[in-house]
C-alpha cells in the first residue's frame, strides 16, 4: 500500500510537470528570477498574513489550519518537522500549481475561447486568474471561513505569477510553484514557531 501511494504522489508532481513542459508553460527560469520568487512567496506570506490577522479579528473569523498539524509533534520531533517543510513548502506547491494555475487556467481558456472564440482577451485573462483562485480558496475550506478567503486572494496573486502580466501572457508553472513554495516555507516556520511557543 505504501508503494502505491508513493507511485500516486511521485505521478502527481511529475506528471502535470511533464504536461506544462510540453506545453511550452514550464520553461526553466534564470537564478535571478527562481531568488525572485522565492522572496516574493515570503514577503507575500507576511503581508497577506498581516492584513487576514487584522480581519479575521475585527470578524471574528477563525482559521484551523493547525488542525491538520500535530503542534506537540512539531515542536519536538525533527524528522516530523522535515516532513511536514517537504509536503508543504515542495508537495503541495507542485501539485496544488498543476492544479490549479496549469489545469484550471487551461481549463478557463478552453471554455472562454469556445464561447467568445478570440475576443476578449483581457476578460479571458481575468478569469483565467480568478476563476481557479476561488476554486483554490474552496479547496481550503476546511480551514475555516478565514483560511478560505486567504487562499482566495492569494490564488489571485499566483494566478497573476503563473500568467505573466495581461496582453504579454508568458504562462510559467516554474515561477508560480516557488512563489508559493516561498508562501508556505514562511507558513510553516510560523507554525513551528507557534508550536515551539505552546510546549
Amino acid at each position: 500500500m505504501n508503494t502505491f501511494l508513493l507511485f500516486v504522489a511521485i505521478s502527481l508532481i511529475f506528471f502535470p510537470l511533464h504536461l506544462a513542459k510540453r506545453f511550452e508553460m514550464a520553461k526553466p527560469l534564470p537564478k535571478i528570477q527562481v531568488v525572485w520568487a522565492i522572496l516574493t512567496g515570503i514577503g507575500l506570506n507576511i503581508i497577506t498574513t498581516s492584513i487576514m490577522s487584522y480581519f479575521a479579528k475585527r470578524m471574528h473569523l477563525v482559521s484551523s489550519v493547525s488542525k491538520s498539524v500535530d503542534m506537540k509533534m512539531l515542536s519536538s520531533n525533527f524528522a516530523y518537522v522535515l516532513y511536514i517543510v517537504i509536503i508543504v513548502v515542495v508537495v503541495a506547491p507542485i501539485i496544488e500549481e498543476s492544479i490549479f494555475r496549469f489545469g484550471g487556467t487551461s481549463l478557463v481558456n478552453f471554455i472562454f475561447k469556445k464561447i467568445f472564440k478570440d475576443s476578449h482577451a483581457l476578460a479571458r485573462y481575468w478569469a483565467q486568474v480568478i476563476i481557479p483562485a476561488i476554486a483554490f480558496g474552496l479547496f481550503h475550506v476546511n480551514g475555516g471561513v478565514a483560511q478560505m478567503i486567504y487562499a482566495s486572494l492569494n490564488g489571485v496573486i499566483l494566478g497573476i505569477v503563473f500568467m505573466g502580466r495581461p496582453g504579454q501572457e508568458d504562462k510559467n508553472l516554474f515561477r508560480s510553484v516557488l512563489v508559493h513554495g516561498g508562501f508556505n516555507f514562511t507558513s510553516t516556520i510560523l507554525l513551528i514557531a507557534a508550536a515551539e511557543r505552546m510546549y
